[in-house]
């Protein structure tokens, strides 16, 4: 072997090992999140409970759903959205793609503490999410207009330092009716220093994404005559953008007027991303606010997580009201979720870091 193929070699070991170390990080930061998520659900004496087409326990899990009648309030989201949703799940007309996860007081409540959110194992409220195809992707998203705004975003962000006087003058273009960058994103400048990552990976990540495959690294040994015949026969230059790939779409998320401002929606999202990110393998995910920016409880719950909103000239219809997030596996490794005061007699480890967001009441994921 030249020493020139050696290197590359040493390089790409490198590489892979690095790549490694750092997936591995990755994964028990999201092991984290994901118990923080199942603490709260145990000190609330609340559950997460999934529906699929075919699962055992599904169809009785439906009919508890429908006797609990519509949790959409009938003004920001549609009562017929949602029974349309689940007449759906039910005839499986998504073929396995539509899956619903709900949010149940436990059956054994009555020892629960005055603090407990349950109502008798009722159902508190739900959300709806879908595997997309690249095909429906590849017809929806306009992607040089995606990968434009994106990255202008994001060397917007890195130029000024999100949270310092962000937004100052937004809205005012430098003609009159001109569209500027900042009137394009509904970003919250408050957010932590863990927030600022998510929202900046968020953005690399769907810039990047939006660019055609780049050409594999060369090898560090002679090809084969059959390597140099497929490499003939395939274009890399024309390879198409993995934007098109590993997409859900979050189709409802509905709380129970009783439950609002109890976390409920908090914990819907959390656990949809994480079903998505483990089950289906999914990195990306786009939502429609209801309502737009009027909606301020979504909008507000939506920038915790990382979400940013693309205007409509990225879409084809519909494409109104349209938030993004790049990079889910970012969210569910680097958000902290905070959660409720511990119990008395127990103990809580919080990072200094974290322990200042506490004080300045930035924490990523609120109530």
């Amino acid at each position: 072997m030249s020493k020139k193929s050696s290197a590359l070699t040493r390089e790409v070991s490198s590489t892979v090992s690095k790549t490694v170390s750092s997936a591995s990080a990755s994964a028990k930061a999201q092991r984290r999140f994901s118990a923080s998520v199942q603490l709260e659900l145990s000190q609330r004496h609340l559950n997460f409970r999934s529906a699929a087409k075919g699962a055992k326990g599904s169809m009785a899990m439906l009919q508890r759903l429908h006797s609990h009648g519509p949790f959409s309030d009938g003004k920001a989201l549609s009562q017929d959205v949602e029974a349309m949703l689940f007449a759906q799940l039910v005839e499986d007309d998504c073929e396995g793609k539509l899956h619903l996860l709900a949010v149940e007081g436990s059956d054994s409540d009555s020892d629960s503490d005055s603090d407990s959110l349950t109502d008798g194992g009722a159902p508190m409220g739900i959300v709806f999410w879908r595997e997309l195809s690249p095909e429906e992707m590849r017809a929806w998203i306009k992607v040089d207009k995606l990968a434009e705004l994106a990255g202008s975003k994001l060397r917007q962000l890195k130029g000024k330092g999100e949270g310092k006087g962000e937004g100052k003058g937004e809205g005012k273009g430098e003609g009159k009716g001109e569209t500027t960058i900042e009137d394009t994103f509904h970003v919250d400048a408050s957010g932590s220093t863990a927030l600022v990552l998510v929202r900046n990976d968020s953005l690399g990540a769907l810039s990047d994404a939006s660019s055609p495959s780049p050409p594999p690294l060369p090898l560090p040994f002679p090809a084969s005559s059959s390597d140099r015949d497929h490499d003939h026969d395939h274009d890399h230059d024309h390879d198409p953008p993995s934007i098109f790939h590993a997409w859900i779409k979050i189709e409802l998320l509905a709380v129970a007027e009783e439950h609002w401002g109890k976390r409920v929606g908090t914990l819907l999202l959390a656990g949809a991303l994480m079903q998505a990110h483990a089950e289906a393998k999914s990195e990306r995910c786009v939502l429609h606010v209801a309502g737009g920016k009027d909606n301020v409880a979504a909008s507000r719950l939506y920038e915790r997580f990382g979400f940013v909103e693309f205007p409509e000239t990225v879409w084809e219809r519909p494409n109104k009201n349209l938030w993004c997030l790049g990079n889910i596996g970012m969210v569910l490794s680097t958000l902290p979720l905070s959660r409720r005061p511990t119990p008395a007699g127990e103990t809580q480890r919080i990072t200094s870091d974290e322990s200042k967001e506490r004080e300045r009441g930035k924490l990523a994921i609120g109530p």
